[in-house]
This record gives structure tokens, sequence and C-alpha cells, in this order.
């Protein structure tokens, strides 16, 4: 079979660097530009990351966040302050990750080389690529495991998907998606008639639509092994 696997939150662990690394450097960055803060940093910051932990992305957990500050107690001088702490703060969160240490989701490359033997495996991930690329690096990734992979600069990866089943000349039912958000990495794979998996990592834990609606969804990578023997087998 294709495989066809997404980067963040399914092969390595993205939400960690975000959680430990980001949420501070987006909270430093937005006090040192004069946001003041209803409560002491370490509460600010437990507040951030378990608004950070339910949202769909980091700048809707920053939205959230400085809703919350203002209700507690500002009334920003300007109409603009919150737009500008919020691009600030976004600025932080999502700059100089290339700087970070990333992990590898428990059993990644145990998994990764058992498929590789007996499947043609691919990466395709949305990101900017030297970026991308030092992820898998500092997780200890080896980017010859894959056949191809494609750094996407759009989060929806159907065209993607598309031009791996030209290349491989591999029918979308012999394929399987593997992700953790099922707007951008299951359903266009789903609209091609391919198979889903849903890895409930990161964001992707809290993604209803991806535990309800992908071919199966699974906690952990080395329960995918289970679930393409039954795809093989014709059980899903």
């Amino acid at each position: 079979m294709l495989l066809i696997f997404d980067l963040d939150d399914t092969l390595i662990d993205s939400m960690r660097v975000a959680r430990e690394y980001k949420t501070v450097d987006a909270l430093d960055a937005m006090c040192a530009a004069g946001l003041k803060l209803p409560w002491g940093r370490e509460d600010a910051l437990r507040r951030l990351r378990e608004i950070d932990a339910g949202a769909i992305t980091g700048s809707a957990a920053l939205k959230s966040f400085l809703e919350a500050v203002s209700l507690e107690v500002i009334r920003f001088e300007k109409s603009g302050d919150a737009q500008k702490f919020f691009l600030i703060g976004e600025k932080a969160y999502y700059g100089n990750l290339d700087k970070n240490v990333y992990t590898v989701l428990p059993g990644t490359c145990e998994v990764l080389n058992e498929l590789s033997s007996v499947h043609i495996l691919v990466l395709v991930s949305k990101g900017e690529e030297r970026l991308q690329f030092h992820k898998m690096v500092s997780a200890g990734i080896a980017s010859t495991l894959f056949r191809k992979i494609i750094i996407t600069s759009v989060y929806d990866k159907k065209v993607a998907y598309q031009e791996v089943i030209k290349h491989f000349q591999i029918s979308p039912l012999k394929s399987v998606v593997i992700g953790d958000k099922f707007d951008t990495d299951l359903m266009p794979a789903t609209l091609l008639g391919m198979k889903t998996i849903h890895v409930q990592w990161g964001r992707g834990r809290n993604d209803e639509k991806g535990k309800k609606m992908a071919t199966a969804s699974v906690k952990s990578l080395r329960e995918i092994l289970a679930v393409l023997a039954k795809i093989e087998k014709g059980g899903l």
C-alpha cells in the first residue's frame, strides 16, 4: 500500500514545543510590548497553556487569551491595542521554531522502519521546507524512510496527494493517509477515495471530526499497524 504521513503531531511532537516553549515566548513578547496582566506571570502562563491545549491553532489560543485578559482588567487605551498584542504574540509563537529540539511520538521510528519494508512511505507536510527538515533531523527521523517528501505551503493537501498518486501510479483505493487534523490532512484524502487514519495527538486530541469521520482513529502510532492489517483484509 501507499502510506502518506503528515509530520507535525503525527510523527513528531510539535505540540510539546508549542506548550513548553512557544507559549513562554508569546507571553514574554506581549508583556515586553506593554501588555498588563491581571494575574501573576506563572498564573498567566498556566492559563495560556490551558487555552492553547484546547484551541484549534496557536493563533486562536492567543486571541482567546487576550479576550480573557481584557475581560478581567484591561480596557485597552486604543481600539487597536488588542490586535497589536495579538500580532506580537503570534510572531513570537510561530517564530524561531528552528531553535527548538523536537521529539518523536512514542514508537514512531520503530513503526516507520517496520512499515517501510513492506509499504511505500511518503511524507506530505505543510510548512516551510527548511524548518520541516530541521524538525525531522532534530527528532531523529531518517528522510530515507520516505520514497517521496512534499513540503507544501497550503493547508489543503489534495493537490499534493494527487501528485503522489500519479507519481507512484497507485490507486487511491490502495492508499492511506495518516494525520492529526481532519480538515487539512484527512478530508482531502477522503474526497479522493483514500482511506484515512486520524492520530489523536496534539490538537488532534480535540478534533472530533477526525475521531468520527476518518476510517479509523488511534491514540498511539503503534495502533496503526493493526488498522492497516484490517484495511488490507477489507475489514475497514
